[in-house]
């Protein structure tokens, strides 16, 4: 049974009771006044539908509306690809809506570390490859190119071009101790403001566990971080980091940020930033920078898959 129990500014205490399934039960409608229901998640109110990571999830019925994107098909019980918590939620618990974590039940932390005892590691987990891995970090670099931040940064930096490239270059001065640094963004800053915040925002989201982190997500959807290996595919593996430095060239590109700065600000001292003189990043900055190039108007997951792999003697591909 899942109890949520929530006491208001009087002390009055009140519960909601849920079977395994998060199905409501004992008259409750199973939705808090904030709008959070079964594992405290997401629920739309008029259809009693929970958002549970990835998917959308039915308590009533006890299963998820889509197919899991990162199916086992050496799970049984996870064969329909609908099924919650391996048909078993008594012993475990699905919060991501991606593949039954056997490893993941109540009261567990969930994010997984797959060790090798070799120098590198390898995922070993059959749910995801090194082409799934293409498309899931395809549809990163998919939403974060549409959204409207990006479209802004665009809009800023195409605007005053020089301006724009100016106080980045101002600020990795000043963040490798240059008093040149620390002049120029007293000059430039009051005089662009707009493009100033712009360059801040960039930081913002690009800086280690960032928003647009590509790795983050990866790490918390499939367990693997950036030095990790996925599965080949066709007997390919690209490195975890690679589809983020790829992204963070292309989309850098796309700022008309010039690709020797680009490179320049990902090795800037301080543990905000995550390549710091790995060349095999660096070439993947690069290659960022070709894709964009090649394919400015946007590509498909295949095209940006292919892109990459057929780079593999660049970047760190095993």
């Amino acid at each position: 049974m899942d109890v949520q129990t929530v006491a208001n500014a009087v002390g009055t205490t009140t519960r909601t009771l849920r079977d395994p399934y998060g199905a409501p039960i004992g008259g409750s409608n199973g939705v808090w006044p904030g709008g959070t229901g079964y594992m405290n998640k997401p629920v739309t109110a008029s259809t009693g539908l929970t958002t549970v990571g990835a998917r959308t999830y039915d308590p009533v019925i006890g299963k998820f509306l889509s197919v899991d994107p990162v199916i086992d098909t050496n799970l049984p019980q996870q064969n329909t690809g609908y099924t919650y918590s391996g048909n078993n939620p008594t012993t475990y618990m699905d919060p991501t809506g991606l593949r039954l974590d056997q490893g993941c039940g109540w009261g567990v932390n969930c994010t997984k570390s797959v060790n090798n005892p070799g120098a590198k590691k390898t995922n070993q987990a059959p749910f995801v490859n090194s082409a799934r891995l293409g498309e899931f970090t395809h549809q990163q670099y998919t939403t974060w190119t549409s959204s409207k931040t990006n479209k802004n940064l665009i809009r800023v930096a195409q605007a005053n071009n020089a301006a724009f490239r100016g106080i980045i270059n101002d600020a990795l001065a000043y963040r490798r101790g240059l008093g040149s640094g620390v002049i120029g963004l007293m000059i430039d800053v009051p005089w662009h403001q707009a493009e100033a915040s712009a360059a801040f925002t960039l930081y913002e989201k690009f800086q280690t566990n960032g928003e647009w982190d590509a790795k983050v997500g990866v790490l918390k959807a499939y367990g693997l971080d950036g030095n990790d290996y996925p599965a080949p595919s066709d007997g390919t593996s690209v490195r975890v980091d690679v589809y983020g430095n790829v992204i963070y060239g292309a989309m850098l590109a796309s700022y008309g940020v010039p690709e020797g700065v680009a490179i320049q600000a990902a090795n800037a001292p301080g543990e905000d930033v995550g390549i710091n003189g790995d060349s095999s990043d660096d070439a993947a900055v690069s290659v960022g920078y070709e894709m964009f190039k090649r394919y400015p108007d946007g590509l498909t997951s295949a095209q940006y898959y292919d892109f990459i792999v057929n780079h593999c003697g660049e970047i760190a591909c095993e």
